[in-house]
């Protein structure tokens, strides 16, 4: 586990969010756009108390962390929303395993055609 990605900035996020591709998984929302680098932003919607939204990033931004590695040349958003603090690690660790997955098969299909 390293250095976490560089951070997409405001100007990037409203791109992002024009332009890219969501997927929704069971708890978590992923926004991405392929692009020359990794960056990713965490945006937790629904809480209005800081303390909740920091905790909320920082729980989604660890387990980020561990699939950090199998992100390639993407930017990405990863809505978080406030059910997400009450749901175990695992649960949250399988978006990240299905979204990888999708991604990848994605990309499969781009080179066949």
């Amino acid at each position: 586990m390293g250095k976490l990605s560089e951070r997409l900035t405001k100007k990037e996020i409203d791109e992002l969010m024009r332009e890219g591709i969501k997927i929704r998984e069971k708890s978590l929302t992923f926004i991405y756009k392929k692009k020359e680098s990794l960056k990713v932003a965490f945006i937790p919607v629904g809480t209005k108390k800081a303390v909740e939204r920091n905790r909320l990033k920082r729980k989604v931004r660890e387990i980020f962390l561990k699939y950090q590695d199998s992100f390639k040349k993407i930017w990405i958003a990863i809505i978080i929303p406030p059910f997400v603090i009450k749901r175990d690690n695992l649960v949250i660790s399988k978006d990240f395993e299905r979204f990888l997955w999708r991604l990848k098969n994605e990309e499969v299909d781009i080179n066949i055609n």
